[in-house]
């Protein structure tokens, strides 16, 4: 969330303080022209305070899953990105631990996998396909989402993959994991696309 803020900064010429202690956040942004939203979490609650935002704010458009979200466990972050890891490491046993056995994947191309024993057969399947896979990430945003009671993990990142015949490959993907009470992996639905050539 951090990372996301100063991103916000940078591009709206707008400045961001936020203070973080135990589970309790707040941030404050002053836009280039004075006003100031304030967003306070604490236990899961989320209050917003903005003298941008008026009585007659309406959104063109009504989320169909949650417009409730607050920032998340770091703890499902850190699961997610031993995910990452061990697919780069060619080692799925070390982190199937982490996966519920009704998990359900879905891929960019349409295909659907579900239970734990297709997750991680696929999974290595497709793997093996590469000599190496080398991930890089570009951020990552465990989120919760509040009326929903439902935790996720965003992560942006990349891949380069070399196969056996040492072609390589590189290509981005935005993920979202989602996870259950118990922190284990229920839910991931992958989105990708090729780097853009510069």
């Amino acid at each position: 969330m951090l990372s996301l803020f100063s991103i916000t900064t940078t591009a709206f010429a707008q400045e961001t303080k936020v203070k973080k202690e135990d589970n309790k956040l707040k941030a404050k942004t002053t836009a280039a022209d004075g006003k100031e939203s304030k967003i306070k979490v604490e236990d899961d609650k989320m209050v917003i305070k903005s003298d941008n935002v008026g009585q007659n704010l309406v959104y063109p458009y009504k989320a169909t899953y949650s417009s409730q979200f607050a920032p998340g466990a770091p703890a499902h972050a850190k699961t997610i990105l031993d995910m990452w890891k061990a697919w780069d490491d060619n080692a799925f046993d070390r982190v199937m631990a982490h996966v519920a056995d009704t998990v359900l994947q879905e891929l960019p191309d349409g295909t659907v996998i579900k239970g734990k024993e297709n997750f991680f057969n696929a999974g290595k399947q497709y793997r093996d396909r590469f000599a190496t896979a080398k991930s890089t990430v570009e951020a990552w945003m465990p989120v919760k989402s509040l009326d929903r009671n439902e935790d996720f993990v965003l992560v942006w990142g990349s891949e380069e993959d070399t196969d056996k015949d040492g072609k390589v490959t590189t290509t981005r993907f935005h993920e979202v994991w989602g996870l259950n009470k118990d922190g284990k992996i229920i839910f991931m639905r992958q989105y990708a696309s090729q780097p853009v050539k510069q």
